[in-house]
């Protein structure tokens, strides 16, 4: 039986076969003796009681033998005490057996006898010194015998077994579960060669199959974006060698041709350029999406924003719009100095484009929280909030902007987040408060950034 459910009953199953077995084995060992111990040594206690309690009632009389009682001195024993008249003497509520037996046992004489015994029984004729007959009924409370199995050897083999089987099952349950976990987290954070591994899937039950799965999806979702980056890479690498015979090809008829046709020419010279431009930033963007040519080094974050801000407000001084940059703390990370710089230029330039004439694009360097927090604020219009999520998906733009003047391509934010995500940083935009788009970019720092701290 291959199945979850199958391996669950027979675990279950085997436990309580298992604990059966111990107490049949306890309560067979109970039976090979004629009387158990704790028995025997309740009834030694019981006659001895017994005894105690004639001797009270001939010497003291009835409120001796009730003080006596009262005090909890029976511990194995029920007492009842009649007198010649069949009354009951103790207050005890007596049951309808025993008043039939008190009739049919007369007293007869004076002296202490017994009127009847048998094992958990005794009846008792006891003459006091008043000279009263009372007839003094002890009726014998054994320990069951189950309750051998309660004892502390029983209780911590029980406990120990069923606690070992149960952590067993447990365990079983659990690992594949917890492996399958991780291995979707894996997935969703970008590793796509994550698999679960041939011990799971050579499991023949429900988990292994669920297992074959997850590692077949992995598999096929790996060779389809693999195949998507591979053509986008590809038909970049194909589009720039007709690109770059077109810009010869432009070149060439600048020469030969007039006056007239400048104006043509210089449209076909802005749409190569662009063309050129968009073919780098896919180039760029599959690079970053495979994680190929990044190298680590430290890098001097304050240094790296500095050099932003200076190439961002020369082109924003063009569109009567300013750079601020504020560094609060300076901080280093560990990561690729080009790498950062365009995605934080990136960010920049957006926010360049979209901030109101008149107004700064507020740059500022921070820690936050063990990590190194880089801010950028425009004063534009912001975005909406449906759109926040997706301004740094590629070739996103937002409803606004739609046209390729003001839009752009759509993926200078996409660059942006891909190397941010490489250096195992975050980047998230907000709308933020008085109006403007607010994003943040947050890095690890380096151990000596974190112990400086």
């Amino acid at each position: 039986m291959y199945s979850l459910f199958g391996k669950i009953f027979l675990w279950f199953w085997g436990t309580m076969v298992l604990m059966g077995a111990a107490v049949a084995l306890t309560m067979a060992q109970l039976g090979g003796e004629k009387i158990p111990p704790m028995i025997e040594h309740a009834r030694t206690q019981f006659l001895e009681e017994a005894e105690q309690a004639t001797q009270m009632l001939a010497t003291e009389g009835v409120s001796g033998l009730r003080q006596w009682y009262d005090s909890g001195r029976a511990h194995s024993m029920r007492l009842y005490l009649f007198d010649s008249k069949g009354r009951e003497a103790l207050g005890q509520v007596v049951p309808e057996s025993l008043k039939r037996f008190t009739r049919r046992h007369e007293i007869e004489g004076g002296e202490m006898r017994v009127l009847r015994e048998r094992r958990g029984f005794m009846v008792y004729a006891v003459p006091t010194n008043d000279g009263a007959i009372y007839r003094l009924v002890m009726e014998f409370h054994p320990p069951h015998p189950a309750w051998h199995l309660f004892s502390f050897p029983g209780l911590l083999v029980a406990l120990l077994v069923s606690g070992l089987i149960c952590f067993a099952l447990a365990r079983y349950l659990a690992a594949p579960l917890k492996r399958l976990r991780t291995a979707t987290q894996g997935l969703a954070s970008g590793d796509l060669s994550v698999r679960v591994g041939p011990l799971m899937t050579r499991r023949r039950d429900e988990m292994g199959g669920l297992s074959r799965d997850f590692d077949s999806m992995a598999g096929r979702l790996q060779e389809v974006i693999e195949s998507q980056q591979r053509l986008m890479r590809d038909v970049s690498h194909e589009l720039r060698s007709p690109l770059a015979r077109l810009q010869a090809a432009l070149g060439l008829a600048r020469q030969c041709s007039g006056e007239l046709a400048l104006p043509e020419l210089d449209r076909i010279e802005r749409e190569t350029e662009r063309l050129d431009e968009l073919i780098g930033e896919i180039l760029s963007l599959t690079r970053l999406a495979a994680g190929a040519g990044m190298h680590r080094e430290s890098v001097d974050l304050a240094a790296v924003l500095e050099g932003v801000a200076q190439d961002a407000s020369f082109e924003a001084a063009q569109r009567e719009r300013r750079v601020m940059l504020t560094v609060h703390d300076p901080l280093s990370v560990e990561g690729d100095p080009e790498l950062i710089h365009r995605a934080v230029e990136n960010v920049v330039r957006n926010a360049v484009h979209y901030t109101g004439k008149g107004t700064a694009v507020e740059l500022a360097l921070r820690r936050e929280s063990g990590r190194a927090l880089i801010t950028v604020r425009d004063h534009g219009g912001g975005a909406n909030e449906k759109d926040l999520g997706r301004l740094f998906d590629p070739f996103f733009r937002a409803s606004e902007a739609r046209d390729r003047a003001s839009g752009g391509y759509g993926l200078g934010l996409a660059i942006a987040r891909r190397a941010i995500e490489a250096h195992g940083g975050a980047i998230v935009a907000m709308n933020a408060a008085g109006g403007g788009l607010l994003v943040s970019i947050r890095l690890p720092l380096t151990r000596e950034a974190m112990a400086a701290s």
